[in-house]
């Protein structure tokens, strides 16, 4: 809100001596005022309309109100109907006028000036599609063991249905030892974004904690679900407020690591949403103004993923009946069950929260209450209380935790203490009170590595368990691991567990590792060589050789191979163990896959761990397809490819390889981003369709005299009833606006060439000898670049031959009869022979503006689809342009312009062109012409060309760049 400082009562006496030295003022006219160059704390605002007198300054309050300041202070003045703001009443600004530039300079405190905002927190992706199609899947697996000479079969299967906004999945396997079949999972989801809340009918498991079991149960469950919205920030987060005077660089660094880097114009700097992780980071904010000068500010904040940041809540509310014998049996439901969890982010620094479990028929209670604390920057302290009762006994629980981690050291402690009768479950398990204590710590030193030790304390009722740990870690360069444990348990036997090991990363997807081990009497050591499994196509293995020496020695050997189509995944496992007794074979054959139902398509696939999605580029075969930068297969025959490895919710950029598409296809995008719901499947159409290209002659055939005669000259409007309709539910783009109407004229000899329109029969028109005659125009399909469809006669008779009136305006008959441009011979002024149609627009392009100076045009000449030049004669051509210009000093390029042939899409061509007129400046300036010397480059693509026919001897023309000299001094 703008704030203005007026007359006030307590200045009676300034108020009548402004009357006697400030009312000339008042009654100026605006003829008085001088127009000036306002700028702001070194920022051109724009010009001003100000009165100048006796060293007064006064500037109108719209001026700065135009600039956007918070506040305005001064005394103002009504001038001639118009508010003006005395400078010198303003006593926190500094002025000062340059009267040969006309320039006035104001100096304002930041905190009158536009508030700039910086987003530190990564952005979601913009313009992402979120999918509302049905969709099915069904994985399946077919696991077979030989496990000394005993075999199974497990056959599991999943099965996802997703239906308008839910989604239903269920899951089982049978094992044929028992001849079973076992359901584990079923439930029904729906999940609401906007408030990140699942509701789930069916299966689910309810929430645990250190004093409380989670439980197993069919029955309802609501619950907050931020994963929802993996963007959404639901931890503490940090602003950071300051200013700059001037234009200013700031620089953001964690812990000596920058950060972020952003360029700021003066006024107030709010820094919003600063999440991190690793605990606490010393915040440096560096400002540099343009002179020079810096500034330094630092924050020790402390970053935590335990805390809810204010106002933000956490619940699941479930009541549903237990189930029992999960994974053995299908359906054991038993007793009913309840469960409340709550937790609420009061502030940025403390979490309150509480839990109630509750089997009424067991007669079973537990309560307990939470509290989170972040202590500024110095950790994050937790506390945990609990009461249960079962069976007529109560019992309590307490817990307490405290953590803190800084750049190279870390810090924790846990303690835990339950009396007797206390129970986290309704089965009664008879738990013995327990005191539990642990102490830790890490330290890293950059030149040795991360160091760490922990303490464990457990005592029970009749017995105590204690245990020391020490570890190491040391990575060098990211390519060696070393790592090595120490473990000393102090029990009823004491024992010493020891390992230490290394890894290799000779290639980005292979890894070497060797490690020696030493657990309670057995010893073994280990080499492993491994390749990744890829997301998409392709294989991955791992071989594992160990000798292990226990009661007895052997030699193991354990492989396992994975290969991945496009169709499932083959998986080969197998364990054998030589020994002094005997040899151990142990082999595992797995096959798993995913029949997928998209729309009317279906899809043999790899299995679907999340969501999937059906992907289709035009008819177009044999296209790479990416997700996240990642290599997922090709299209079909047809132009389609399933992707199962989608992430549900997550923004997953797909990807086409648009050199797979041939030059006559038109790409609107090359890449969409798809966040799809839970477990669910969609069909993506990728913006890609062919441009079909046709070329003939319109020819009148006079049926009473037999005479043919090319139609020359004429517009014919084509009715478009073949409009782009896509076909199936597939997730569709918004392509250029498809008129309703195409008109396109005849040349000479009657030749016409269309685009745009696909195969079909079309209603056509056009106007002969006064008549308009009506045709039906076939546009054939075929797989030639420019379709020929020959001569296309038109019945008529001799009354409605053409005379000499032509439909076409003269100038662009002259168009057409112009079918090629004759060569200009080098660094002559040339005669202009420029067509009518670049005449007409003259006033809207830069390429013949050159202020009434004669141009000296030569041309370069390219290959087709290229950037090479066509022949060695064009090399020579541009060092004959270089050799005038470091000759003719005065003379510069005034424009390079880039221009193609008729085939392709208006948008590849201008790219095309462009990328063909700066290969020219480039070899310009390679060979010493100045960059200052080229005032400007730009593509007119294929919208000016220089012959009109399609033949390759016309078309080679139109495949040029054109430099236009001034033998000129540079504007």
């Amino acid at each position: 809100m703008i704030q203005l400082k007026s007359l006030k009562k307590a200045a009676v006496i300034s108020f009548f001596l402004n009357i006697f030295f400030i009312s000339p003022y008042l009654f100026a006219s605006i003829k008085d005022e001088v127009v000036l160059s306002l700028i702001i704390n070194g920022e051109k605002i724009g010009d001003s309309f100000c009165i100048i007198e006796d060293g007064k300054i006064f500037i109108p309050l719209e001026s700065l109100k135009e600039a956007k300041l918070r506040k305005i202070g001064g005394i103002s003045f009504n001038i001639a109907g118009k508010e003006y703001i005395d400078l010198k009443s303003w006593e926190e600004v500094n002025f000062e006028l340059n009267e040969e530039k006309l320039e006035l300079n104001l100096t304002i405190p930041p905190e009158y000036l536009p508030v700039n905002i910086i987003n530190l927190y990564p952005q979601r992706r913009q313009n992402v599609i979120i999918p509302e199609q049905n969709s099915v899947f069904l994985n399946y697996r077919f696991d077979y063991s030989n496990v000394e000479g005993v075999r199974d079969l497990f056959i599991n299967h999943e099965l996802g249905i997703r239906l308008n906004k839910l989604s239903f999945l269920t899951n089982g396997y049978y094992f044929d030892n028992t001849n079973k079949y076992t359901r584990l999972d079923t439930a029904i989801y729906f999940d609401d974004r906007k408030t990140l809340n699942r509701f789930v009918i069916g299966d689910f498991v309810t929430p645990s904690s250190p004093t409380t079991s989670g439980n197993k149960m069919i029955g309802i469950s609501y619950f907050k679900k931020f994963n929802i919205d993996p963007y959404f920030i639901y931890k503490p987060t940090f602003d950071i407020r300051t200013f700059a005077n001037f234009r200013s660089e700031v620089e953001i660094y964690l812990d000596d690591t920058l950060f972020r880097k952003e360029f700021v114009p003066p006024g107030e700097i709010n820094m919003l949403d600063l999440y991190y992780y690793g605990g606490r980071k010393d915040i440096k904010i560096l400002i540099k103004d343009p002179f020079g000068r810096t500034e330094l500010i630092s924050y020790p904040l402390y970053f935590t993923d335990i805390m809810l940041k204010k106002g933000m809540r956490d619940f699941n509310y479930s009541i549903g009946f237990l189930r029992e014998d999960y994974g053995t049996v299908s359906n054991k439901y038993t007793n009913l069950g309840i469960s409340v969890f709550e937790r609420f982010g009061y502030t940025e620094y403390l979490n309150i929260g509480g839990q109630f479990v509750s089997v009424p028929s067991k007669d079973f209670y537990n309560i307990s209450g939470e509290t989170n604390f972040l202590l500024s920057h110095y950790g994050v302290l937790g506390l945990l209380g609990s009461y249960s009762y079962l069976n007529d006994k109560s019992g309590f629980a307490l817990m307490g935790s405290y953590s803190y981690n800084k750049k190279n050291i870390g810090f924790r402690t846990t303690g835990f203490y339950t009396w007797d009768n206390f129970s986290s479950t309704y089965i009664n398990l008879n738990e013995e009170a327990k005191k539990s204590f642990s102490i830790g710590t890490t330290y890293y030193i950059s030149s040795l590595g991360s160091f760490s030790f922990d303490y464990i304390h457990n005592k029970y009722k009749n017995s105590e368990k204690n245990s020391i740990n020490f570890g190491y870690t040391k990575s060098f360069k990211g390519r060696i691991n070393l790592f090595a444990n120490l473990t000393k348990r102090f029990e009823e036997n004491n024992d010493t567990e020891f390992f230490i090991g290394i890894s290799i990363y000779p290639k980005r997807e292979y890894t070497a590792s060797a490690r020696l081990e030493d657990t309670r009497g057995r010893t073994s050591e280990v080499v492993q060589f491994s390749k990744s499994v890829p997301i998409g196509e392709g294989y991955g293995y791992r071989i594992n050789l160990e000798k292990e020496k226990a009661n007895a020695t052997s030699n193991n050997i354990n492989t396992y191979l994975q290969y991945r189509t496009a169709h499932g995944v083959l998986e080969i496992d197998g364990f054998f163990k030589d020994s002094r007794e005997k040899l151990y074979e142990n082999t595992r054959l797995a096959y798993s896959g995913a029949i997928a139902f998209m729309g009317n398509k279906i899809g043999i696939i790899r299995p679907i761990n999340d969501s999937f999605a059906l992907v289709k580029v035009s008819d177009v075969p044999e296209v790479r397809v990416d997700v996240n930068g990642q290599m997922i297969g090709r299209t079909d025959k047809r132009g389609y490819i399933f992707v199962p490895e989608v992430n549900s919710y997550y923004d997953n950029l797909f990807t086409i390889n648009d050199k797979d598409i041939p030059i006559e296809y038109d790409i609107i995008t090359k890449e969409v981003a798809v966040s799809p719901w839970y477990r669910s499947g969609f069909c993506l159409s990728f913006p890609v369709k062919r441009v079909y290209r046709y070329s003939g002659f319109l020819i009148a055939n006079y049926l009473d005299s037999g005479e043919k005669k090319p139609l020359e000259f004429h517009e014919i409007i084509i009715e478009n009833t073949h409009q782009d309709k896509e076909q199936n539910s597939c997730i569709a783009f918004a392509d250029e606006k498809q008129e309703k109407e195409i008109k396109i004229n005849t040349g000479k000899n009657g030749e016409f060439y269309i685009e745009s329109l696909k195969p079909g029969i079309y209603k056509a028109k056009l106007k002969i000898g006064g008549i308009v005659k009506e045709i039906d125009l076939v546009l054939i399909d075929s797989k030639d670049t420019i379709i020929n469809l020959g001569n296309v006669e038109i019945p008529l008779q001799s009354s409605q031959k053409q005379k000499t009136i032509f439909n076409l305006p003269e100038d662009d008959r002259n168009i057409k009869e112009k079918s090629i441009i004759e060569k200009i011979v080098p660094f002559e002024e040339p005669v202009d022979k420029t067509p009518s149609m670049l005449k007409a627009k003259k006033d809207t392009t830069t390429l013949l503006d050159f202020n009434n100076s004669k141009p000296l045009i030569h041309k370069i000449y390219f290959k087709f689809n290229s950037t090479r030049l066509s022949s060695k004669s064009d090399i020579k051509t541009l060092m004959e342009v270089i050799h005038y210009l470091k000759n003719n000093k005065p003379a510069y390029v005034k424009i390079i312009v880039g221009h193609c042939d008729q085939l392709g899409s208006r948008k590849y061509n201008y790219k095309l062109g462009l990328r063909r007129a700066k290969f020219v400046k480039k070899y310009l300036t390679k060979h010493g012409i100045p960059t200052e010397r080229i005032k400007e480059v730009v593509s007119y693509g294929r919208d000016l060309p220089a012959c009109q026919n399609l033949n390759e001897s016309c078309r080679k023309l139109n495949r040029r760049v054109e430099i236009h000299i001034i033998n000129d001094k540079i504007e």
